[in-house]
């Protein structure tokens, strides 16, 4: 199964599903952007499982995700990619965030 494509990204929070950015995914590699981060990384697809890892730089903002508000840290992602959605965990090795992903658009 392919995970290649323009994803719409969505972050659980205390008020339920919030937006969390645009991802582009093309031939293993992972790029993500927001308003006040974004991620640079690859990614591969054993079956139906999803792993990502990469690097996110936050820019600011009004809340830290992983424990930071300016900075880099490494992040990897686990989920389950099922026809034009992938469910996950991201992990810095220290915080959790539950993350899921639309399928918006091809990169064709």
């Amino acid at each position: 199964m392919s995970a290649d494509g323009i994803w719409k990204v969505e972050q659980m929070s205390i008020g339920g599903w919030e937006p969390a950015g645009t991802a582009f995914l093309e031939d293993g590699r992972y790029l993500r952007g927001g308003v006040d981060a974004y991620t640079v990384g690859r990614y591969e697809v054993e079956g139906n499982r999803i792993t990502v890892t990469g690097t996110t730089t936050r820019l600011g903002g009004s809340r830290p995700i992983y424990g930071t508000a300016v900075g880099s840290v490494e992040i990897k992602l686990t989920g389950e990619l099922a026809d034009d959605q992938i469910t996950g965990e991201a992990t810095d090795g220290s915080f959790v965030a539950h993350y899921r992903f639309i399928r918006i658009g091809d990169l064709a």
